[in-house]
């Protein structure tokens, strides 16, 4: 059913065109493509539908009596293609994105007055969690996500490389300078997120030289804002990431200690489920984002 109104599409588009060549750049298909439908078509009924010349294609009288009917195929044709284009280049309607808690935290939640101005008629629904979620089932739209992206069915776009460092309060008067060796973290707190850990411990790189400290006193907490709120006042060491102590080191009420080590580095991308074609605010939203985040 499906290949007789394509062939029923085929043929009327070179009635209306006059021409293989025309219908083939109106259906934005190759020639043969067209010449192949319309052989096909003629098989199917068993008739000739088009009197050839080199300059001219004219009817039978088959193709007259079959005219009516695959015109008519081919306007319903035409008009989903044009109301589809309206549900591509729509503006409006829903559009779902999935953050993590830090993510939302600290680079998200600044952005979304920009992003709610800049798209006034969609109606965005932020969905905040730290769980991994299947973006076409829970029907999510956008995602951002740290990490590898290995779902074939996913399109991941690079937002930027996150890197982890160690931070402590200056209220206490701690210096930089006070921290030469990484074994001098040993005798204090340590602030950590649990996904910064390799198998309970802490684990640190300098170049190709990496350490693996026992830390006796830790505190894990799997939210960066909270290690943040409780590192300022403290004695306490912590480790962040470069985006969520940006604010505080700027302002100094942090510092960034033995800054030659860090505890990892990794991706983070935009991604959302592939589409052909790719809605247009879709496409926007995501170009928005991409360009107004930075890490």
């Amino acid at each position: 059913m499906l290949d007789q109104a394509q062939e029923m599409i085929c043929f009327a588009a070179i009635i209306e065109c006059g021409s293989i060549t025309h219908a083939a750049a109106e259906l934005n298909r190759s020639k043969a493509h067209i010449s192949r439908k319309l052989s096909d078509l003629e098989s199917r009924y068993k008739v000739k539908l088009f009197y050839r010349t080199t300059r001219s294609m004219k009817l039978t009288d088959a193709g007259q009596k079959l005219q009516m009917q695959a015109v008519q195929i081919y306007n319903e044709h035409k008009r989903l293609n044009r109301a589809a284009h309206h549900v591509q280049s729509d503006l409006s309607g829903e559009l779902s994105i999935s953050v993590s808690d830090s993510s939302a935290s600290f680079f998200i939640v600044p952005l979304l007055p920009k992003l709610f101005a800049q798209f006034p008629d969609i109606k965005f629904n932020i969905q905040v969690s730290n769980q991994v979620v299947d973006l076409v089932n829970d029907k999510i739209d956008l995602a951002i996500r740290s990490g590898h992206v290995g779902d074939e069915n996913l399109v991941a776009r690079q937002i930027g490389m996150v890197t982890e460092k160690l931070y402590a309060a200056t209220g206490n008067r701690i210096s930089a300078a006070d921290f030469k060796q990484v074994s001098q973290l040993l005798p204090h707190k340590l602030l950590t997120n649990g996904y910064s850990l390799k198998e309970g411990s802490v684990q640190l790189f300098k170049g190709d030289e990496i350490t693996y400290l026992d830390v006796p006193d830790m505190a894990l907490i799997n939210r960066y804002r909270i290690i943040l709120d409780i590192l300022e006042g403290t004695d306490f060491i912590a480790i962040l990431p470069e985006y969520a102590a940006k604010d505080a080191l700027e302002r100094g009420e942090i510092i960034n200690i033995l800054p030659d080590w860090h505890n990892g580095v990794w991706p983070i991308y935009l991604i959302h489920p592939f589409q052909m074609p790719m809605p247009h605010k879709l496409k926007l939203a995501a170009k928005f984002i991409l360009e107004h985040v930075s890490i």
